[in-house]
């Protein structure tokens, strides 16, 4: 009968819980931060797109840089780096916020080093896992982790939402910053070694810009990847679109709180 293995695993269990964490606190900035521009800081529909735009503006623009250097050097330290990023950048709204500094032009900088952060850190993490954990129980692994992810994203929100009306959305944020903290934590106790990368193109040149292009076509050349990544960019388009404006509309127009039903409400 199989028996889940990784259970026992240590430094599986380290990055998995870990990982969890960050994810969780993750949901809670989504929400907190366009919260901020909105009621914080009386932002205009234009001004919050923009937010939300500046948080994905890396993935397309610097997505394959990122794939590149995951092949290139060892994974465990981008993804600390790229953590110990987010944490600042997200941990300076609340600090400027007590101190009524806050501002848009430093949320926008804060959503881009965290959109930077991130790209960088999914693709050195998707590349991690195969490092700590045998090829036989990846599948075990990514099933694990996903069921995390899932897990944040149904629990995230309310959470969020809870601890905006709690604290106030500025504050909350903190709450993400921590967790990154946590995240950092986990990795940096990690002790098993992580071999060292071989980068290199399938026809066996190196360089950078041959493994970015070898990327490039094979994305391209596989007609299941392709349309696979035609339809996320298509449904991050909509979804980005619907975002930036939903929570305008159901704050000013439906006077919707983060945490309750309406403003009204007994």
């Amino acid at each position: 009968m199989f028996q889940p293995k990784l259970w026992r695993d240590g430094e599986f269990m380290k990055l998995w819980w870990g990982q969890g964490i960050s994810e969780l606190g993750s949901q809670v900035s989504l929400l907190a931060l366009p919260t901020v521009a909105i009621l914080t800081l009386s932002a205009t529909p234009f001004q919050v797109g923009l937010l939300e735009a500046l948080q994905f503006l890396a993935f397309p623009v610097l997505g394959l840089i990122a794939g590149v250097y995951a092949d290139r050097i060892r994974r465990r330290p981008i993804m600390i780096i790229c953590d110990l990023l987010r944490m600042v950048a997200l941990g300076s709204v609340p600090v400027a916020y007590v101190l009524g500094q806050l501002s848009m032009e430093q949320l926008y900088v804060v959503a881009l080093l965290v959109g930077v952060g991130t790209v960088f850190f999914d693709v050195a993490y998707q590349s991690y896992l195969p490092a700590i954990i045998s090829r036989s129980d990846l599948v075990e692994g990514n099933s694990k982790l996903q069921v995390t992810g899932s897990v944040a994203q149904m629990v995230g929100p309310a959470l969020a939402g809870f601890l905006i009306q709690l604290v106030g959305a500025a504050r909350a944020v903190a709450l993400d910053a921590t967790s990154f903290l946590v995240s950092v934590l986990s990795l940096w106790w990690i002790r098993r070694p992580e071999p060292a990368p071989k980068p290199s193109s399938e026809a066996g040149r190196s360089g950078f810009f041959s493994e970015m292009l070898e990327g490039i076509r094979f994305v391209l050349g596989n007609p299941t990847i392709s349309r696979i990544a035609g339809s996320t960019a298509t449904s991050n388009l909509g979804g980005n679109m619907v975002f930036a404006v939903y929570l305008i509309f159901a704050y000013r127009f439906l006077h919707l709180t983060p945490g309750a039903p309406r403003a009204d409400s007994r």
